[in-house]
């Protein structure tokens, strides 16, 4: 467990009683004892007497965030506390701890969240098959209408740069150039990009 220590933070609370917002600050700098693990950080703010005025953990859970460039907010059920810092480089020390404890530094979407890696591996190989991207160049009926769509609203593809991500043969990438684009940026990561390339 690493521990850093702050010797100067200022600490504001606002909490919410009854709908009216009340407002609390310690008028004198207090130290913050920052435990961090892989998971968590265990934040621990003390005055001079050593008495402990505010506890808390935060995780990747915790509903807390930057404000500005050096404070640092936490909400805990109705109740937020303000942590302000005396430099910016301090604060930039602090955060950089929070996001490594917090698992900002690992890979990290909404993606990866609601999506099972088998699952994201079975659509790039699904739609990485020649034959499905064939299948679907064939459906006259939703290529059309892709190229209708396109094509009677060129004035929105008229000299600009379109990027098309997930494109696939590339076939609304074409129909992005017919209307006119100025440039057309193609991305797809399945094998499928090697079947395409010109």
């Amino acid at each position: 467990m690493a521990v850093s220590v702050f010797p100067c933070v200022r600490l504001r609370s606002i909490g919410d009683a009854n709908g009216e917002i009340q407002r609390h600050s310690e008028q004198q700098p207090l130290r913050l004892e920052v435990k961090s693990t892989p998971d968590t950080a265990l934040l621990n703010l003390s005055n001079g007497d050593e008495t402990s005025v505010f506890k808390c953990s935060l995780s990747r859970e915790t509903e807390c965030s930057r404000v500005g460039k050096q404070s640092f907010i936490i909400t805990l059920g109705c109740n937020s506390v303000l942590l302000q810092f005396s430099t910016p480089a301090e604060f930039s020390s602090f955060y950089n701890i929070l996001k490594s404890c917090r698992g900002h530094n690992a890979e990290h979407s909404v993606f990866s969240d609601r999506t099972e890696e088998s699952s994201a591996v079975q659509y790039f190989q699904f739609y990485g098959y020649l034959s499905q991207q064939q299948n679907m160049m064939q459906d006259y009926v939703r290529t059309g209408t892709y190229q209708r769509a396109i094509l009677q609203n060129h004035v929105d593809f008229k000299d600009k740069v379109v990027l098309d991500v997930g494109c696939g043969s590339g076939i609304l990438s074409f129909f992005a150039a017919q209307a006119g684009a100025r440039k057309v940026y193609a991305v797809e990561a399945s094998t499928m990009a090697q079947h395409a390339e010109c």
